[in-house]
């Protein structure tokens, strides 16, 4: 329901861009909060909208000035600038296609960004402390579960183990597959080994 509030997303999105701006422009090698960064919030939130495109602005500016083996904080395992784009590019990937979703639009993602998104989420997964540790209270030591992409080249095994989980690229039995395009709001087809 609209009650005439702006929605956050602009201040979630331009936060988060002004955040990784600073880090990036700055080499920062430890972990600041966001509102630590300079964020030049507006008063009104009805200009949240220009202020979002001005620090995606800069931060494209910024990356693309900035060597990607620069070695600086992140909060995965890749410690370099090249670790930005990618992050910020599927985070605006995937709260666009929410976006779109609550209007009642059908998001159109390419399959090439959505399967890349998958490597990303699993690659990082682990160091998202904040889902990782649930992962490892699953109770599903030797569990498996194979992905399949059914508009493009991705197939993902991931094992499930004491504490967390490891996955890898390509076909192979598992407990439990989800066969599904990645690149549209479908149903997974799942079966059971």
């Amino acid at each position: 329901m609209d009650d005439g509030r702006p929605h956050p997303a602009p201040r979630h999105h331009g936060t988060t861009y002004r955040w990784v701006e600073h880090i990036v422009r700055n080499r920062l090698q430890r972990r600041i909060r966001s509102g630590e960064a300079p964020l030049e919030l507006p008063d009104d939130p009805t200009r949240y909208p220009a202020w979002l495109t001005a620090g995606a602005e800069t931060l494209l500016a910024t990356l693309r000035a900035t060597e990607p083996e620069t070695p600086l904080w992140t909060w995965a395992a890749d410690r370099h600038a090249r670790f930005w784009p990618r992050r910020v590019l599927h985070e605006a990937v995937v709260h666009r296609a929410d976006a779109e979703l609550a209007l009642g639009r059908t998001p159109h993602i390419d399959p090439g960004i959505a399967v890349d998104g998958i490597d990303e989420f699993l690659t990082n997964l682990p160091y998202a402390s904040w889902v990782a540790e649930r992962l490892g209270e699953l109770e599903a030591a030797g569990q498996t579960l194979h992905l399949h992409a059914t508009d493009g080249d991705g197939e993902w095994l991931i094992s499930l183990g004491e504490g967390g989980f490891t996955w890898t690229r390509g076909h192979a039995k598992a407990t439990v597959a989800a066969r599904a395009p990645t690149a549209e709001q479908q149903r997974p087809a799942v079966h059971g080994a």
